[in-house]
């Protein structure tokens, strides 16, 4: 056996105990050891941040813990980073993105439009800026980025206008001016659709109404019952399942978690970001989740 083969064999035995990011985008995991780069399926990862074991001799995995964010950490500075203008969120931690600087995206790689930005900690507004790694095809959520206050500057242009589609201020960035008109489209779209809600609530069903609630919200209706007028449904969000009831004005009668007897203070659009609250809450070290199932109290 020649050198070449006896280094084959050594690697393709090799157990490496590795962290993993799963995005949800095909869940396609990347990582890299020792120079090399590996790419695999973990379809049976939630997504978030993993500990694992890594089998190379036949691309097996065996999970081990949640990852805490020193892992995330020198997970992420093996990759370029980039800095990325906030859009909006999209669902769960996915968010719309834009680069800062375009000239910088294109030499790394990036291309010069809109991006989603995956397992994003925290909240934003418009104009913010936050920092993500390239990894492979995808943008993997970095930190925030404190040095630049984008949207101190421009959300005072928000209030105060009236055509959205010709925005009037000249000392913005070309970057910055795009994702003004992004953000301005997208507006426009969720007026329309909250006028469809509308629609639906005075000439549809309950499951219909229901259904286009959830979807406005990011989320998905996945089965409904209704008895004595109230609704059991059971929902998705962010890769996490629901069991709630709701009266058929939407009005919360039991959430599926403990809220102190305050079910009823809220409907069912609030509630959607309670749960996210929630999970956020209960997430280990603010990563990952509990294998796609959100346990009720």
């Amino acid at each position: 056996m020649d050198a070449k083969s006896i280094v084959q064999s050594l690697v393709s035995d090799e157990e490496l105990e590795v962290i993993a990011p799963v995005t949800g985008n095909e869940n396609w995991i990347i990582f890299r050891h020792c120079g090399r780069t590996y790419k695999f399926r973990a379809e049976a990862l939630p997504i978030g941040w993993h500990k694992i074991k890594f089998f190379t001799s036949n691309s097996s995995f065996q999970r081990i813990d949640y990852a805490n964010p020193t892992d995330v950490m020198t997970y992420l500075i093996q990759f370029k980073p980039i800095r990325m203008i906030v859009i909006r969120k999209l669902k769960g931690q996915m968010w719309m993105c834009y680069p800062y600087n375009l000239g910088d995206a294109a030499q790394k790689g990036i291309s010069q439009t809109t991006q989603v930005v995956h397992l994003v900690e925290g909240e934003y507004l418009p104009f913010d800026c936050l920092q993500a790694s390239i990894v492979g095809n995808e943008l993997i959520y970095r930190c925030s980025d404190l040095f630049v206050k984008l949207a101190s500057t421009l959300t005072e242009y928000l209030p105060n206008r009236v055509d959205w589609e010709h925005p009037n201020f000249t000392s913005a960035t070309p970057e910055t001016k795009n994702v003004y008109e992004t953000l301005a489209i997208h507006l426009g779209e969720e007026l329309k659709r909250s006028k469809e809600i509308m629609k639906k609530l005075r000439e549809g069903t309950t499951e219909e109404f229901i259904r286009s609630q959830l979807e406005f919200l990011g989320a998905e209706l996945q089965s409904w019952n209704e008895v004595s007028g109230q609704v059991k449904i059971v929902w998705r969000d962010g890769g996490y399942t629901h069991n709630s009831v709701i009266e058929r004005d939407m009005k919360v009668t039991h959430a599926g978690i403990c809220l102190s007897d305050k079910d009823r203070d809220f409907n069912l659009a609030s509630l959607v970001d309670v749960m996210r609250e929630a999970r956020t809450l209960n997430r280990p070290g603010a990563h990952g989740g509990n294998d796609g199932q959100y346990e009720d109290y």
